[in-house]
């Protein structure tokens, strides 16, 4: 599946208009992934992102090898660090200020793990230092993939 379509739709499908970016993505880069799941996967990282963090909200995308990285980055208050090791588990909700306000179940990023898995890849956190979250979904390097 070519990666730029499905980044491309991502700001459509509930963004909202307030947060279209655009990501330099090579059209030659594909990901062997199941669309729907990689649509799933990045609505629920910008929704995120949207929700809990703070602007700009970005999507940066390099290729590791066999692999491609999706990165949707935040300049937020970031997670708090006794939470990262629970921040995938099904019905995850830290309790930061604010956080609890906002509406969610606490299944996204559990969502997000187990779809990048079945697609042979990983999903993670990283901490932006002074403040910010990147939220990363590793996926295998799709056939046809040029350059």
């Amino acid at each position: 599946f070519w990666l730029v379509e499905a980044i491309n739709r991502c700001p459509e499908s509930g963004a909202g208009a307030t947060s279209k970016f655009a990501v330099p993505c090579s059209p030659a880069l594909a990901v062997r992934v199941d669309p729907d799941h990689l649509a799933r996967i990045l609505d629920n990282y910008v929704q995120n992102a949207l929700k809990y963090g703070g602007p700009p909200v970005q999507v940066e995308v390099a290729r590791l090898g066999h692999m491609v990285e999706v990165r949707v980055i935040d300049r937020g208050q970031g997670v708090p660090p006794d939470f990262v090791p629970r921040l995938f588990g099904k019905f995850a909700r830290a309790n930061a200020q604010g956080d609890r306000a906002q509406k969610g179940t606490g299944l996204g990023l559990s969502i997000v793990s187990a779809l990048a898995e079945v697609n042979g890849g990983q999903s993670f956190y990283r901490a932006i230092v002074p403040s910010g979250a990147c939220f990363v979904v590793r996926l295998p390097l799709g056939v046809g993939t040029r350059g």
